[in-house]
């Protein structure tokens, strides 16, 4: 499929630029009708290796939530194929190189191209084994790997500064059992009735002055005098939003659902990407009593457990087969907020991942008006390895910078959120949100090659990209996912422009004294009396 999609790109722009012969447009067509037709492909480098047949089914037959995206089948099939064999290929290298982890991880390396069944038993008893060794070693330097997390976190998403202390704090705790699922948390996306959408996203209240209007035009007309409360009276008393009204509404629900799950996907993506951030502190990892090891357990296990989601047969269904979890995720809000507190958050979030025992974990956001209070955000996780704790964490600060976009109406945030998130549509997400990541973070390390530099812009980059409309967001999906076969000059474009909007908000935040100081690891921040959490110092003007 990638041959095809190459001949395509480079037929396309020949035909722009100086036109094709009767056999290249005889070819071109015949490659287009190709790509049309061809189903999910697997080459040569993943050895027969295929993900479960339900999930593969579930592909190809368009039943994904990424199918809503604006995609052609083609580019589906397209996508969820690479995705896949990247997972395979870092896998290979991971367990290919590490052969003092475990003689069981030589036996994984041979199963990873058997079938998905197989294949998903062998590797839950590795990572069975490797997790049992893991949580014994981190046990053993518990609060050092927990303060190691957090500054882990701190640099790679750019906010080790005494600046952030007062927006957001990092509360990172490991645990050695499985955690008792918070609330708030569904198995399936909600649907809604046409009138329900109207409520919240149809402009009654215009239409219904608009029909007002329309009645007292008409009396007036025929020469009648009439009684303004009357008119209202009867108006309310036979009023019917017309379907035109209906239908907008669905339409600005439709896309702000789309909208929202784009931003979900690109959460999980990046915060999957990142989770091996701690590497980043390698050098005290190291210096602690098994920490060499820590190193080399976390390297592999995270990746193991993405794979399995690719093997596991009912993936829909992962959230829903009982069990515990290993790890959480939740935005609270500060101690004296007004704003509803993180069990019942407004703008909770979609459940976090459900890591090898499935289960139930909703992730909270701080509401997108808070009131006014003294005090941080905080984000605490929980979970049972380094890796996992980077990656909770990670989320939650992802999380608090893209919560302002989206509907500013309480009613229109809830009912968006209720059809955009659930634990199916994360488990999907799961198989191919990091490889969404990867392209979009490929493109942004061309524009941005500095590594410190990329992870100052981290925040305002988070800040306007969670303000991005439908269409936008569409038109860089369909260039991610197909690789930058389809529109590539548009990716580049929107990510170098998010790149400028971000470096000159940055510019304004460094004219603040206090932003401009990095943060001391290890030592408890002052209070900021005058802290206002409103979110406005991210804003532009």
């Amino acid at each position: 499929m990638e041959k095809y999609f190459k001949v395509k790109k480079t037929l396309e722009r020949k035909l722009v630029s100086e036109g094709l012969t009767r056999d290249e447009k005889y070819l071109l067509e015949r490659v287009k009708k190709e790509i049309n037709e061809a189903p999910m492909t697997f080459g040569s480098e993943v050895g027969g290796g295929r993900p479960s047949r339900n999930l593969q089914g579930k592909i190809e037959r368009g039943e994904l939530p990424l199918s809503k995206f604006g995609l052609t089948q083609a580019q589906v099939d397209f996508f969820t194929s690479m995705a896949f064999k990247d997972s395979i290929v870092r896998l290979e290298e991971l367990l290919g190189r590490s052969s003092g982890i475990d003689r069981r991880l030589t036996i994984a390396n041979q199963n990873l191209k058997t079938d998905s069944q197989n294949a998903f038993r062998v590797f839950m008893g590795v990572v069975g084994d490797l997790m049992g060794e893991l949580i014994s070693l981190q046990m053993r330097n518990k609060d050092e790997i927990e303060e190691i997390a957090a500054e882990s976190v701190e640099k790679a998403m750019g906010i080790d500064r005494e600046f952030f202390n007062a927006k957001l704090k990092l509360d990172g705790k490991l645990t050695t059992g499985f955690l008792k699922q918070l609330q708030g948390m569904k198995a399936k996306v909600e649907n809604f009735s046409d009138e329900e959408i109207a409520e919240k996203f149809a402009d009654i209240d215009a239409e219904k002055q608009q029909q007002i209007e329309d009645l007292k035009r008409d009396i007036e007309s025929a020469g009648v005098d009439f009684d303004e409360e009357k008119v209202k009276e009867s108006v309310e008393s036979t009023f019917k939003i017309s379907p035109a009204t209906v239908e907008k509404a669905k339409n600005e629900f439709s896309d702000e659902v789309s909208r929202r799950m784009i931003i979900n996907m690109f959460r999980r993506g990046m915060s999957l990407y990142y989770s091996n951030a701690y590497e980043i502190c390698a050098d005290k990892i190291s210096e602690l009593p098994g920490g060499e090891r820590i190193i080399e357990i976390s390297n592999v296990i995270q990746p193991i457990m993405l794979h399995m989601y690719w093997l596991f047969d009912d993936i829909g269904n992962v959230g829903n087969s009982g069990g515990g979890q290993i790890g959480q995720i939740q935005v609270k809000p500060p101690e004296d907020s007004e704003e509803p507190k993180s069990k019942s958050s407004d703008d909770s979030e979609e459940p976090e991942e459900p890591k090898r025992k499935p289960s139930q974990e909703p992730e909270r956001t701080p509401s997108q008006e808070p009131k006014k209070a003294n005090g941080p955000f905080t984000i605490q996780a929980r979970a049972s390895t380094l890796p996992l704790l980077v990656h909770e964490l990670i989320k939650g600060v992802i999380m608090f910078f893209t919560s302002a976009g989206g509907p500013k109406d309480k009613g229109q945030r809830e009912l968006t959120k209720k059809a955009a998130t659930s634990l199916e549509v994360e488990a999907y997400d799961l198989v191919y949100s990091e490889k969404f990541y990867i392209e979009f973070y490929k493109i942004f390390n061309r524009v941005v090659s500095d590594v410190n530099e990329q992870r100052e812009l981290t925040p305002f980059l988070l800040k306007f990209l969670s303000n991005e409309n439908k269409d936008k967001l569409f038109k860089l999906t369909k260039s991610l996912f197909t690789l930058g076969l389809e529109d590539p000059e548009f990716a580049e474009n929107y990510i170098g422009s998010l790149v400028e909007k971000s470096r000159s908000l940055r510019k304004q935040r460094d004219q603040n004294p206090s932003y401009m100081t990095k943060k001391q690891y290890g030592n408890k921040p002052d209070e900021d009396e005058d802290f206002d959490d409103d979110m406005s110092w991210m804003d532009e003007d």
